[in-house]
């Protein structure tokens, strides 16, 4: 039981680092962006393909480091999906790493499917 509880400790270790360094990453990049707006206001596009947003970003265009930002803080779930299918995997929780990657597989089919 110890053991289990051990494990269950170090895949929510995993999750929570790989969730919080998501969420700062994606508020770094959104202050970022949010003062470059306001030292050059200038309209920036709608958002458009992901690859639009990262040619945005390398040109220092405010609206597409924003946009970048929410992108950032939406994938970052996912993140914490692939974090517990890899601790359970590494733990060889074989059942569970199988739900995990079923709920990627839903997250990635969503991600698809909503436009």
């Amino acid at each position: 039981m110890n053991r289990m509880r051990r494990a269950h400790a170090d895949v929510n270790r995993y999750v929570q680092k790989a969730m919080s360094v998501g969420v700062v990453t994606s508020f770094l990049i959104l202050v970022w962006g949010s003062i470059l707006f306001l030292i050059n206001p200038k309209a920036g596009e709608e958002p458009g393909p992901i690859l639009q947003i990262l040619r945005g970003a390398l040109h220092l265009d405010p609206i597409a480091i924003i946009n970048l930002g929410l992108l950032a803080l939406l994938v970052s779930p996912a993140a914490g999906v692939i974090a517990a299918m890899v601790a359970l995997i590494l733990q060889g929780d074989k059942k569970y790493a199988l739900v995990s990657l079923a709920v990627l597989c839903v997250l990635a089919l969503a991600a698809l499917l909503g436009r």
